[in-house]
């Protein structure tokens, strides 16, 4: 499966910005002095590894490959949008160097976009948390229906640590 793939690509993003970052504080450790070259490279492998798993959360909060193989056309300007939004304003961070408090400015339109990601994410789960109890609703023991609401809860609490 696609999303399988997708969630090995998040575990690699995330192991190349980890060790970018060791490598970052072993050479400053041994040299006493930061080096701009793996500087870039754990801004980088930052932007990167973030943006991999918050399209990997909106990808399953829409309910990719999971209750539809393809996408609708709502969710996926959904998804750029907000994914280009992210990284746009993540690099804008990363690589600010502004005496003139352009970096706040910047870390809080990113927060913003997080806030309203996740908003977007819980929305979306609900909808299709919806979808699915409709569909259960023919089952006459009717645990499926309940089934999808203890899946829901579990499912919110999950979005909530991961996008915090």
């Amino acid at each position: 499966r696609f999303l399988h793939v997708l969630l090995a690509v998040v575990a690699i993003c995330e192991i190349l910005y980890l060790s970018s970052l060791i490598v970052y504080y072993d050479r400053y450790e041994e040299t006493g002095e930061k080096s701009s070259l793996l500087s870039s490279l754990v801004s980088v492998s930052k932007v990167l590894s973030d943006s991999v798993m918050m399209a990997c959360v909106m990808l399953v909060g829409v309910g990719w490959n999971i209750l539809r193989s393809r996408l609708r056309v709502r969710d996926k300007q959904l998804l750029w949008g907000t994914l280009l939004l992210y990284v746009g304003f993540t690099i804008a961070y990363t690589m600010c160097g502004s005496p003139y408090n352009l970096c706040s400015i910047y870390w809080l339109f990113l927060l913003v976009i997080k806030v309203l990601m996740a908003l977007a994410i819980i929305v979306t789960i609900n909808n299709n948390c919806d979808e699915l109890k409709m569909d259960f609703d023919d089952d006459p023991n009717g645990y499926s229906s309940i089934a999808v609401s203890k899946l829901q809860t579990t499912i919110m609490g999950h979005i909530a640590t991961l996008c915090r």
